[in-house]
């Protein structure tokens, strides 16, 4: 289990059972299924950003109250982000975080981009790659972007913020790398996730990263009491 999948699994379950609700129960308030939310609470799946909208919604919680560290608290609400603004934008990196490097936006791109403007969020794609790339991608999904971003430079993750009308406190940027684009966003003041890259393979400059990144996040999960 991940580090972001075990977040979410301890923080789903502990947010159900101190509301009294039933898996049945949270279906039909997160339209989720039952099977899909029981495999999330025991670890065994890796739930869409799509998935993870849902629960958010249903639930009436932010996104940082399902991927955050669980705390030790007397209850679940108290870890929820009262009085922080709500997110009101997400900001993606596109290849290997939505779709496969340099493969076009498929069917749950942009069901997922749909589903994110139908809850009212701002979206904004923030790659390095070419504009070619980045606006092919974009056709599909239609929403704002800024190409060629030189991550981990803060200046784009600003850019992309200011063509949403958002802030630090209401934005979220979502990335399959660490040192790029999770340290980006860090550096731009910007509350992130860190998601799996979804292919294997990758340019070689990107592997050698994933070797130093297992590094950073092994002390990170050790430190933190992930398994």
């Amino acid at each position: 289990m991940d580090y972001l999948s075990n977040n979410v699994a301890v923080n789903l379950k502990r947010f159900r059972q101190y509301r009294g609700m039933s898996l049945d129960q949270m279906a039909e308030r997160t339209e989720v299924s039952k099977s899909m939310l029981a495999q999330i609470e025991r670890g065994q799946a890796n739930p869409s950003i799509g998935v993870l909208c849902k629960i958010t919604v249903g639930l009436q919680i932010e996104f940082e109250d399902l991927i955050q560290t669980p705390k030790v608290t007397d209850s679940p609400e108290e870890s929820i982000t009262g009085g922080r603004p709500s997110i009101k934008a997400v900001i993606f990196d596109i290849d290997n975080t939505l779709v496969p490097h340099g493969a076009p936006a498929d069917a749950r791109a942009i069901a997922l981009f749909e589903h994110l403007k139908e809850l009212g969020f701002g979206c904004c794609l923030l790659s390095n790659n070419q504009r070619k790339r980045v606006s092919s991608f974009n056709d599909a999904v239609g929403v704002n972007y800024i190409e060629n971003a030189h991550k981990p430079s803060v200046r784009n993750y600003n850019r992309a913020m200011e063509i949403l009308g958002t802030n630090t406190e209401n934005t979220i940027f979502i990335g399959d790398q660490l040192f790029t684009d999770v340290y980006g966003a860090k550096r731009a003041g910007i509350r992130n996730i860190l998601v799996k890259p979804i292919n294997p393979k990758e340019e070689i400059q990107i592997v050698l990263k994933r070797y130093l990144e297992k590094i950073v996040l092994h002390f990170y999960k050790k430190e933190e009491g992930i398994s």
